[in-house]
């Protein structure tokens, strides 16, 4: 019996107002959490207009994006089929994607909030806790 992994994406705008939110499971060749959290940033581009500002708690796909595209797609990155992808939707160059990627603490409590810091220095916000939840 195997386990299906699956992600989710929450959309808030610049007031925190929730004004989406989904849910998935991505394609069979997808087996690890890390591969599911990078799944899901390749949704989260390819849904978007434009290159949207990403909050992961997958701290493996910011260093993956500051590496660039050569090492993401390297046969020697299990994901790199999905980094591929994003590739594709970056116009060929991921450290696009870490300009706009933020990497958040997992798994918190609420007495994180306003104490723990993200990628980008700024603490840790209610809205950040409520998504990652």
């Amino acid at each position: 019996d195997i386990t299906r992994i699956g992600y989710g994406i929450a959309v808030v705008n610049d007031n925190g107002d929730l004004v989406a939110y989904g849910a998935g499971v991505p394609p069979e060749f997808v087996t690890d959490s890390g591969m599911a959290e990078t799944w899901a940033a390749w949704k989260a581009i390819e849904l978007c207009p434009a290159q949207p500002r990403i909050v992961t708690d997958c701290m493996g796909i910011l260093t993956t994006a500051r590496y660039g595209t050569a090492a993401a797609t390297s046969g020697k990155n299990p994901n790199a089929r999905i980094w591929g992808m994003i590739a594709q939707a970056l116009d060929g160059d991921i450290t696009k994607l870490a300009e706009t990627l933020v990497w958040m603490p997992a798994h918190q409590n609420s007495s994180a909030i306003g104490c723990r810091t993200k990628s980008d220095g700024r603490r840790l916000s209610s809205i950040d806790y409520r998504a990652n939840r």
